[in-house]
């Protein structure tokens, strides 16, 4: 793992080959559902997987996001963008207690080797210094996906919030205390 590196990723990285080998790959099995008030882990096999056309938006989503303010982290293997994170500077919440990881993305061939770990410890960071008191995820109920969260101390949000909630209504709310 020690031929990789992590450094900001700037606009000008944010060009369409970018994420010319970026895989978002993920075979799906089961994931976490709210029902009746509960969540419950189902069974549900699908694959995720960007196509071409997405992951040029995803390009200009994370350059607009950088134009934006948000602070966005990258892990590269060579001149390889193979892990990327953002983190939104705009505190929300009854306390402005919180800031969003926006999002987190390992390419496939490379999850399990500490790469978001160490993206994710970037933005709680970069969260804590800006005033937060807790980082928000809006996260894939993927079984897998969660489980990285709970590993990192993640817990259901106290306060969901609401637009989030609108926009992702099948995502699981999460906080990590700071």
């Amino acid at each position: 793992m020690n031929d990789i590196t992590y450094h900001p990723i700037t606009p000008k990285d944010c060009r369409p080959r970018l994420f010319k080998k970026f895989s978002r790959y993920q075979e799906v099995t089961r994931v976490w559902r709210m029902v009746d008030g509960q969540w419950i882990l189902r069974e549900e096999n699908f694959v995720q997987q960007w196509d071409r056309r997405t992951l040029r938006r995803e390009a200009k989503k994370l350059r607009q996001q950088i134009e934006d303010g948000c602070y966005a982290f990258g892990a590269w293997r060579g001149k390889r963008l193979i892990g990327r994170a953002s983190l939104s500077p705009r505190l929300f919440g009854s306390q402005n207690q919180y800031a969003q990881l926006k999002d987190l993305h390992i390419t496939a061939e490379c999850r399990g080797q500490g790469v978001g770990r160490y993206l994710f410890a970037q933005c709680r960071d970069t969260a804590q210094v800006i005033g937060a008191r807790k980082l928000y995820i809006s996260s894939f109920p993927a079984e897998e996906t969660l489980r990285f969260y709970a590993a990192m101390g993640c817990v259901d949000a106290e306060e969901p919030d609401p637009e989030l909630r609108r926009k992702e209504p099948l995502d699981r709310h999460l906080e990590l205390a700071l």
